[in-house]
């Protein structure tokens, strides 16, 4: 996923990514080395099992909202990516200070002392990821969307959605000449 802040024009490449043997849930971060377990970063915004079951629980509702009530109460059944996730989460006894912490070691500053890239780890985490949903969103909506993403990507892996064409015309930005010119204008003031 490509988010941008619409009044900074910042943009961020993220992914998410199962791997097939294990299971296991990774997402690319900016700023990272290389890829973190999707369940760590969790920790670090302070989502704890109850917390996810209730996510999936939204996220079931809204994609099969045809379903009836009762049908859905007795799917309570999770994916096996779903059921990774939780595991993972569970396992991971840890609180977000000490997922912060672990985070320091797939950070891209190694000699810096511990304690400024916990701050700096921290600082990644809130204003960096996900920018397209403001800096002042709450932890909680980045990991609900982070959580969509990967439901999205569930959804691909087991055939019941199609696979998102990005260089289809319908899914690019179309700027017209007018707002490009102002953008440059804008950029050359600045200097």
């Amino acid at each position: 996923i490509r988010s941008m802040n619409e009044q900074t024009r910042h943009s961020i490449s993220m992914s998410i990514k199962i791997l097939s043997k294990t299971n296991r849930i990774m997402i690319s971060l900016p700023f990272f080395i290389q890829e973190v377990p999707l369940s760590l970063l969790l920790k670090a915004y302070n989502i704890d099992s109850t917390r996810l079951k209730q996510y999936f629980k939204i996220l079931n509702n809204d994609v099969s909202t045809n379903k009836n009530c009762q049908q859905k109460e007795e799917e309570e059944e999770y994916s096996i990516f779903k059921k990774h996730l939780l595991l993972d989460l569970n396992d991971r006894q840890s609180s977000r200070d000490e997922a912060i912490s672990i985070l320091t070691d797939f950070s891209v500053c190694k000699n810096v002392p511990k304690e400024k890239r916990c701050l700096y780890i921290d600082r990644v985490i809130n204003n960096e990821v996900l920018p397209h949903l403001g800096i002042a969103s709450s932890p909680e909506k980045k990991s609900f969307f982070l959580l969509l993403m990967l439901q999205k990507l569930e959804l691909v892996i087991l055939n019941k959605r199609q696979c998102d064409d990005r260089d289809n015309l319908a899914n690019k930005r179309m700027e017209y000449g007018g707002v490009l010119l102002q953008e440059l204008l804008r950029s050359s003031l600045k200097r």
